[in-house]
């Protein structure tokens, strides 16, 4: 009865809006995607010449030991419920897109940061446990490899490895190089700039199959 009365009602009742994530079970639900950026710095070993790219160094062909120059990392921040533990993210640690991915160039994206934890929610009246998992992928423009300018104080010629020299006019003699000279790539002398080796020291994956890729549109309601 309501107020007393047997013969009225009082019925209450709540509406809103349900998304379509909250009726699938938790591990069901899509990845969620977020996106941020962090500074950081790289070896400064390019200059921009108008839209034409050189070699920054001092006049002699040097470059700079020890120079770098700014440059922000986008990071793509990876959200997904498991019912089973995610092995797999601990073992894309550390690890490089194998491939273009996101629209990046092969190498320039990491995957680190794993954070890993139980989670216990109320689910169509059960308790549901499962995995969430986060992982940062950070995007670097001029990628996660090694850039190293190929110097040293040898070469290779037909085969042979050879100590680099130069001729001493006061003494009119030849003699060990005091400096790193540059070397081609292939261990031959350039007399000149040297070659830039990249050297990918992180192992690769396919980030596609772990990650999936975020949806074009905000997910439907």
């Amino acid at each position: 009865g309501f107020d007393g009365s047997a013969y009225f009602t009082h019925v209450t009742f709540d509406y809103g809006i349900i998304l379509l994530d909250e009726l699938l079970h938790p591990t069901q639900r899509s990845a969620v995607w977020d996106f941020d950026s962090s500074p950081g710095e790289v070896p400064a070993l390019t200059y921009y010449d108008g839209s034409t790219l050189r070699p920054l160094t001092n006049s002699a062909g040097d470059y700079f030991p020890g120079l770098v120059t700014q440059e922000s990392t986008v990071v793509a921040i990876y959200s997904k419920n498991y019912l089973q533990f995610p092995s797999a993210l601990f073992q894309a640690q550390n690890k490089v897109n194998s491939a273009t991915y996101l629209g990046c160039p092969l190498h320039t994206i990491k995957a680190q940061n794993l954070k890993v934890k139980t989670v216990r929610e109320e689910f169509q009246g059960a308790i549901a446990s499962y995995w969430q998992a986060t992982m940062e992928l950070h995007y670097r423009q001029s990628g996660h490899n090694l850039q190293l300018p190929d110097v040293g104080w040898n070469f290779i010629l037909n085969n042979q490895r050879r100590r680099a020299m130069v001729f001493d006019a006061q003494n009119n003699e030849w003699v060990a190089s005091p400096n790193p000279v540059g070397l081609d790539g292939n261990g031959g002398l350039t007399l000149g700039l040297p070659a830039i080796l990249n050297r990918r020291v992180n192992p690769e994956t396919d980030f596609s199959t772990l990650f999936g890729t975020p949806p074009t549109t905000p997910p439907a309601i």
